[in-house]
């Protein structure tokens, strides 16, 4: 049966004070009118004859009608309304009206053009569809609105249109339906759901206040095809508030998040000052579109359907602004509700109320000679009417029931079935009668209770005997078919069958129902217990006809500590709901998902309980966050905020993951978290296997700065007192993906994405016997200053992360784009590594690789950390390692384990480095990696090893320079891979260069070199400084001589970072070991800059940016630091200088000292530099206070 929709609007009586008063004569009860109708239950929309007896004898005289429904809007202080239902008037509605008229008539009718821009725009049934037509301003005499104001309209969005309007733009506001005053801002929304109270106010004088006068809340997005009844209230002058609702329910946000959710509870906005509004007119404009806040990048004008817009001149209750938004949406979204109420003798009832706040409408009939009058009622919608007829102050009541059409066949079948009962039931047509009277009584008891008045009496008792009748047969022998209704749990049947009235003990026993985390209660029909727990009867089955019974369940949460299981992918899409971040702690957006754990009712309990709770996995499960049906994201991106266990019990989930389905994934602090768990704090999750794959291309959102993306947890929060754990997870999900990262930040890994931990052991990361097997293929598109991180465990480790017993089997492969790429972890910082595993070869197009990376530096060889190495050999062949020695007894392939390690400082990094090589029969090496530090390899060949060590990879093979040239040369060979440089660098070396000149400008990258004489070096030479985005990572001896360092110049802007210096850029590469020792370096800046827009120029005496760098005996005097900005210039400039670095990173010093000489200045304000001092430079905290000018960064235009 269709809902009754009118019993919440209908209570108009409480408006009575708003009502205009209507002069009615009381009803007389002793008088002689009666009214008959034709059909008690009449269908809507169909005519119903009543008759009225008692009237006058053939006299033309007025009757009345009331009581019908009429759901409407409140009227007191109502000084604008115009209705796209009735748009010509009361209980009128034209499909080609050129005029909209005002209902409330003390306003202006809106002139409608006969012809439209868009063929589409036009009059719909219930409002006026717009897009690329104006409808200009139409005036009426100034409103000022003293006692404050509310303005309502209700409208919605073209589907294709909105869905077009880009919301990461900058907001544009746009008018729906404009009122028009001194400043036209009133009621604009814009594309980040904000509302503009801005409008010409005045005092209360009438004298208008000058300034801004604006208060922008923030509402919840708008939904393109949905109805919306958006309402502004403002209080009377001396009240000071504003407020927004959206739909009925207060909805204006004071602010927003960073992501441009609307943050706090909605809330009426408190002003400093009071405003009184005017208005003096109303217009539609075109809601255009910019090519800039298109998606497609093409301009278009926002179509939308206009239903309603109202005005008042006091600010509504909060009770009637709900009211007048129920109605809209019973007017206007309700498909079953037909807003043109019937008619009556003809006439269309209306919406106009007397005293008693009764619909009502005046007819003139004629009566014939015996008092008599017939007069066709049409009511539209179902429902009870209760009504009342008057004629000459005589009343006459009548209550009619409208039904709808299936309810009006269901009477009719009831009582068809009736009549098919036989009139008299023997023993030979027994069987026949119980069909008939099982048939008849389930219809008859599925009619809600008063449907079943429309059965007539006689049919009624008819029922009633012939259930007497056959009751006393059947009982005991007729099967009653019972359905069964687990509610959320399984039972092994669907349905069984009972015996009617068996007065067994039990009489009948049903099966008992199973549900994960709850027990069963027993079998319910509505409220009323059938079964107890263990399924048996309660009491005989007493119906004819079968029925379904309804499992009923008490959750298991008595107990803290009780496991809640979970058995299907639901339960954990529900669960990332509950807890996703829009809706915690206080707010509920679905309550069955709370349901499904057992809690009927959502409470900041049931929430805490959910977040804190223990789960166990009971069986295999796939997870996806994509419907391949809809071809369309399930809004699934992760649990978040989660904080209790979850035990995986051995089981495996399967993932089925399409990265380009996350596009709905939020942004929380700048930040999206992707993963099985989004994010997790102080959680335990344990003994679980994942498989499946990973495609698809993934984007990061503009209005993010990172994106922590795991496959098992997207990030970990540190807690003060609590471990995350992950202990015993094993993962073979095949990645082949692209991740597109523009300026922004990627952490990618299989059991974290970023791994923020504490440094101690009540609070720090644990992994324990976690391992990756899954082969990674990434392609990481866009470009970013700051490389992404992938790693077979973690994407980025922060310092106090510990691996214990961790393995990467995974072989790791990024494309495209800048990465860093690691084995257990693509980066990380004083991490603990304790018999960790790296079995899975890593290759890098552009970036880095690294090897447990992030080791602790007390890591020692005891800890147990090893490179596995698989090695195919021949037999005879001897390989050897520090990690021992194996000869091939036959040809076949073996396993060495080369060890991790920390050592002294003289190799600043792990024992691993990447010159780390295996001996082959005595002589020959096989390389771990390549030169380029692109490739690290575990599955080796002997017949691969090679005999040469790398040239100039000695103090005693090392190059000598001696002139201002051969530094051009080391510029030219390394910065560019100039090959008349390199093929110079390698004949001042002594050798010839090989054919492959990349290969060969690694070598001279990487490469030993001495300096044999003092020099100078200019910047109006071509000199700039030894290493730029291919750093260099050599060893630079000065021999205790000076280099004279002028750069003083213009610099033009390109689309990358710029290093100068001695050495531009320098940076670990091949050995693991960048070095300078026994240098003097005297230099002097004077540089015009121009805006590099988001990139950044470095300056420094010995290099402009430099990390991972071992320097000794080198002294740095900085004669000179000026910077001035271009002339013409006026774009963003980013500049990090020093008299050492303009950047350091990892710095390894002794016996150094920084001199600056002068006086630094900038062309633009910035703090002032301390005097000229010398001071020795012990370590790396001395060395940073010492590297960087303060505040040298500029973020934005010079003004």
């Amino acid at each position: 049966m269709k809902k009754r929709l009118l019993a919440s609007v209908l209570t108009l009586t409480m408006l009575l004070s708003l009502m205009p008063a209507v002069a009615l004569a009381v009803p007389d009860a002793g008088n002689g009118l009666t009214v008959n109708a034709s059909e008690r239950f009449p269908k809507e929309g169909e005519s119903n004859e009543l008759t009225l007896s008692g009237g006058p004898v053939d006299e033309s005289v007025t009757v009345r009608i009331s009581g019908y429904q009429a759901p409407w809007y409140v009227t007191d202080g109502l000084v604008l309304h115009y209705d796209g239902i009735y748009n010509s008037g009361f209980g009128t509605h034209e499909s080609d009206a050129a005029v909209w008229k005002d209902l409330s008539e003390t306003g202006a009718d809106v002139m409608v053009p006969t012809s439209f821009t868009n063929e589409e725009e036009g009059w719909t049934n219930n409002g006026l569809y717009l897009k690329d037509t104006v409808i200009g301003n139409q005036a009426f005499d100034e409103m000022q609105m003293q006692d404050g104001l509310t303005w309502e309209f209700a409208f919605d969005f073209n589907d294709e249109d909105y869905a077009n309007w880009d919301m990461s733009q900058n907001p544009a506001y746009k008018f729906p339906v404009q009122l028009n005053s001194n400043n036209a801002s009133f009621g604009s929304i814009n594309n980040s759901t904000r509302v503009l109270f801005y409008s010409g106010v005045m005092d209360e004088n009438g004298d208008t206040i000058s300034g801004s006068h604006n208060w922008p809340p923030y509402l919840e997005p708008f939904n393109s095809g949905t109805f919306d009844s958006l309402t502004m209230s403002t209080g009377a002058w001396g009240e000071s508030h504003r407020t927004v609702y959206r739909n009925g329910a207060l909805s204006g946000y004071p602010g927003a998040n960073k992501d441009g959710t609307p943050k706090g509870e909605p809330a009426a906005n408190t002003a400093v000052e009071d405003w009184v509004y005017t208005f003096k007119g109303i217009s539609f404009p075109v809601m255009g579109v910019t090519a800039a806040q298109a998606v497609d990048r093409t301009a278009y004008n926002l179509g939308r359907t206009v239903f309603a817009a109202r005005l008042y001149n006091r600010e509504l209750t909060a009770d009637e602004i709900a009211h007048n938004a129920e109605v809209d949406q019973l007017r206007y979204d309700t498909e079953s509700y037909n807003p043109m109420l019937g008619t009556f003798g003809g006439e269309s009832l209306i919406e106009q109320f007397d005293e008693n706040g009764s619909a009502y409408l005046d007819i003139t009939v004629t009566f014939d000679d015996e008092g008599k009058a017939t007069i066709p009622l049409v009511l539209n919608n179902s429902g009870e009417n209760d009504l009342t007829f008057t004629v000459d102050g005589n009343s006459a009541a009548l209550s009619l029931l409208v039904v709808t059409e299936e309810e009006a066949a269901e009477i009719a079948a009831a009582n068809a079935a009736i009549v098919s009962i036989p009139d008299e039931i023997t023993e030979d047509n027994l069987t026949e009668a119980l069909e008939k009277v099982t048939a008849a009584q389930s219809l008859f008891d599925a009619l809600e209770e008063p449907l079943r008045d429309a059965i007539s009496p006689e049919n009624q008792q008819k029922l009633r005997d012939a259930l007497e009748t056959v009751d006393a047969a059947a009982a005991g022998k007729l099967q009653i078919t019972i359905t069964y209704d687990a509610n959320g749990g399984t039972v092994a049947h669907e349905s069984t069958k009972v015996l009617y009235q068996y007065e067994g003990t039990p009489s009948f026993v049903l099966d008992v129902p199973s549900r994960a985390n709850y027990t069963f209660d027993g079998w319910y029909l509505g409220e009323t217990a059938i079964t107890d727990a263990d399924g048996q009867a309660l009491a005989p089955w007493t119906s004819l006809s079968g029925a379904t019974v309804v499992a009923k369940w008490t959750h298991n949460t008595a107990v803290d500590d009780a496991v809640l299981e979970l058995d299907e992918a639901e339960d954990f899409y529900a669960l990332a709901r509950i807890l996703e971040p829009a809706s915690a702690p206080g707010s509920v957006t679905n309550l069955a998902d709370y349901a499904r754990f057992g809690f009927e009712t959502y409470s900041a309990d049931a929430y805490e309980s959910l977040k804190h709770g223990s789960y166990r996995l009971t069986q295999d499960i796939t997870l996806s966050n994509y419907d391949r049906n809809l071809h369309a994201g399930n809004g699934f991106y992760g649990i978040s905020n989660f904080m209790g266990t979850f035990d995986g019990a051995g089981h495996t989930i399967t993932l089925d993951i399409d990265l380009s389905k996350y596009e709905t994934a939020p942004v929380v602090s700048g930040t999206v978290r992707i993963g099985v768990f989004a994010s997790v704090q102080g959680a335990t999750i344990k003994d679980l296997k994942l498989d499946g794959t990973v495609t698809g291309t993934y984007t990061a959102p503009s209005n993010t700065t990172y994106v922590d993306l795991g496959l098992l947890i997207g990030t970990t929060l540190t807690d003060s007192d609590k471990n995350t754990r992950l202990e015993r997870i094993t993962a073979d999900v095949a990645v082949d993906a692209e991740l597109s990262h523009g300026q922004k930040t990627i952490y990618f890994g299989t059991m974290i994405g970023r791994a923020n931990s504490g440094l101690d052991d009540v609070n720090r990361i644990v992994l324990e016997h976690c391992e990756n097997m899954g082969d990674y293929t990434v392609n990481m598109a866009g470009v970013s200053s700051n490389a992404s991180r992938v790693g077979g465990l973690i994407g980025h480790a922060y310092p106090g992360v510990k691996f214990d017993s961790c393995v990467n089997s995974g072989d790791i492969t990024t494309t495209g784009g800048n990465a860093s790429v690691g084995d257990l972890c693509g980066t990380g910082g004083q991490d603990i590594y304790v018999n960790c595993v790296s079995a899975g070869s890593l290759k890098v197009e552009t970036g880095t690789i690294n090897v447990m990376n992030g080791m602790l530096d007390t890591t020692a060889k005891e800890a147990g950390n090893v490179i596995r190495t698989k090695i195919a050999g021949q037999q005879g062949d001897q390989i050897q390692s520090e990690g021992g020695s194996v000869t091939f007894a036959e040809d076949g392939v073996q396993t060495l384990d080369v060890p991790v390690y920390y050592t002294e400082k003289t190799r600043n990094f792990q024992k691993y480095v990447t010159d780390e090589y295996i001996t082959v029969n005595t002589e020959q090496r096989l390389y771990l990696f390549d030169l380029a530090n692109k490739t690290f390899t575990v599955e080796l060949r002997t017949e691969d090893a090679a005999s040469a060590t790398l040239p100039f990879g000695t103090w005693e093979s090392a190059i000598h320079l001696s002139t201002a040239e051969h530094f051009l040369w080391m510029q030219k060979a390394i910065n560019e891979g100039d090959s008349d440089a390199i093929d110079a660098l390698y004949a001042l070396g002594g050798q010839q260069a090989p054919a492959d000149y990349e290969a060969a400008r690694i070598v001279l990258r990487s490469a030993y070199y001495v300096l044999d004489e003092d020099v100078a070096l200019n910047f109006a030479d071509g000199f700039t400084g030894i290493g730029d985005t291919d750093y260099f990572g050599g060893h630079f001896d000065g021999g205790n001589h000076t280099v004279k360092l002028n750069l003083t110049g213009t610099v033009t802007g390109a689309g990358e970072n710029l290093y100068f210096g001695l050495f531009g850029r320098m940076g670990q590469l091949t050995d693991g070991m960048v070095e300078v020792c026994n240098l003097n370096v005297e230099s002097a800046f004077d540089m015009e800059l121009v805006s590099l827009g988001s990139y950044t120029t470095y300056l420094g005496g010995l290099a402009g940016n430099a990390a991972g760098l071992t320097i000794e005996n080198v002294n740095v005097t900085l004669r000179q630091m000026e910077v001035d900005r271009a002339d013409s210039d006026t774009g963003r400039l980013n500049v990090s200088a020093g008299g050492f670095f303009g950047y350091e990173g990892g710095i390894y010093d002794a016996d150094v000292t920084a001199k600056i000489d002068c006086t630094c200045s900038l062309s633009w304000a910035i703090p002032a530099v301390a005097p000229s001092t010398s001071a020795a430079l012990p370590d790396r905290a001395a060395m940073a206070e010492r590297s960087c000018l303060p505040a040298v960064r500029e973020s934005a235009p010079l003004a």
